[in-house]
């Protein structure tokens, strides 16, 4: 009862915030706070030897832990000198 809930609820955010945006809800991703849909980015794009990422740092660490979790090569900047 409860997972029905949560997904119930997970569609009428989605759905709402696809009628705000404007967006198709095909295009909204729902999650549970930020480490979760970077997660979720890194599982979709990157994952078995397809992709890596560039981290500008400083940034959220989150990065290039979920990257080390992942498998995922992590690439590092500085950010520029202006």
């Amino acid at each position: 009862m409860a997972a029905m809930q949560l997904t119930n609820r997970h569609d009428r955010v989605m759905n709402e915030s696809a009628n705000l945006s404007g967006f198709g809800p095909s295009y909204i991703s729902v999650g549970n706070g930020s480490d979760e849909l970077i997660r979720s980015l890194l599982i979709a794009t990157c994952l078995q030897g397809q992709g890596s990422i560039l981290i500008a740092n400083p940034t959220f660490s989150m990065y290039a832990i979920l990257a080390q979790t992942l498998g995922i090569p992590a690439v590092g900047c500085r950010p520029l000198r202006v």
